[in-house]
């Protein structure tokens, strides 16, 4: 912009004076960023840059008494320094910016001069208004990247918040909040939810035998294996170590225990990481009278006693 606003100078009204006045600002503008690039110190170029020009404007308002439109500069000053400087140290340099401009205004009232509309007075604007023009088009932009970047860092939060970091399932807070949104839905679907707590069999002794990252793999890969054969409408999540939960709206206990079969056996004929695992399925029904604790305590009861019946089985506790 300096550069542009020089040349202007220089060549249509042959101003040495207004043109060295800008050349000076291309001069301040270039050293500053060479400087920024160099040290990457955000909160003193921003000084800098408001700074500069600031008094260089204000030089030329002075320079010229405040007449071919010079005020029209001023304008400009008030976005800068809001968006450099932040609101308190932009509502000082614009207040100093407004004190300067009324005292020159002042000594034009006092001494009446003739008014003339000239070709600078005339550029004065046109330059003013597309500087404006392209400095809010750049601030729109970065709003709006600003905002763009911040749903996404939000979403990933929120992702982060419900989500297993070893499976990539939803962990237990999300399962629980999903839970308490489903049973507090109507009474209707309360009677027609059923719930199956799966534990890997011998997880232990895969641990001892393979260590705890070939483990972790076997619960990864694990999670794969079951999140292909859940239901769109099903809720798979990791309830907490080697043990999965899968929430299954609209369905009664019988049809729950058929799938929890289809489940175990899917698991059982599919190796993991090249290992053979198998998985103990405990399944219950809500009733109208249950609330989560209650649920998950008769699932548990169930699992226990697959797994006291010798593991690798489906056991149901109906209501």
């Amino acid at each position: 912009m300096f550069t542009t606003v020089a040349a202007i100078n220089f060549i249509v009204f042959s101003s040495i004076e207004l043109g060295l006045l800008d050349s000076v600002g291309t001069i301040l503008s270039l050293g500053i960023y060479a400087w920024f690039r160099k040290t990457g110190n955000v909160a003193l170029a921003s000084w800098m840059i408001t700074t500069a020009f600031t008094a260089l404007v204000m030089y030329f308002i002075f320079m010229v008494n405040g007449t071919a439109n010079s005020f029209m500069w001023a304008i400009l000053i008030p976005p800068i320094s809001y968006f450099l400087l932040g609101k308190n140290w932009g509502t000082v340099f614009s207040a100093i910016i407004f004190g300067f401009c009324c005292y020159i205004a002042y000594q034009l009232y006092d001494s009446q001069p003739a008014v003339e509309y000239s070709l600078g007075s005339f550029l004065n604007i046109v330059e003013v208004s597309v500087a404006l023009l392209l400095m809010f088009r750049f601030y729109e932009g970065t709003r709006s990247d600003a905002y763009q970047e911040l749903s996404y860092q939000n979403q990933k939060i929120q992702l982060l918040a419900e989500t297993d970091k070893l499976t990539g399932l939803f962990n237990r807070e999300k399962f629980d909040q999903y839970l308490i949104n489903l049973m507090s839905s109507n009474d209707r679907s309360k009677t027609s939810l059923s719930l199956l707590l799966l534990d890997v069999d011998h997880f232990k002794q895969i641990n001892d035998s393979k260590g705890h990252l070939e483990g972790d793999k076997i619960l990864k890969g694990l999670a794969e294996v079951l999140q292909s054969k859940i239901r769109p409408n099903d809720l798979l999540a990791r309830w907490g170590g080697e043990e999965f939960v899968v929430v299954l709206p609209d369905t009664q206990v019988d049809n729950a225990k058929d799938f929890a079969e289809r489940l175990r056996a899917h698991v059982e004929q599919n190796t993991i990481v090249g290992v053979n695992v198998s998985v103990s399925i405990g399944v219950t029904q809500l009733t109208a009278h249950d609330n989560i604790d209650a649920l998950l305590s008769r699932a548990d009861k169930a699992l226990y006693k697959a797994k006291h019946k010798g593991r690798n089985r489906i056991e149901v506790i109906s209501p």
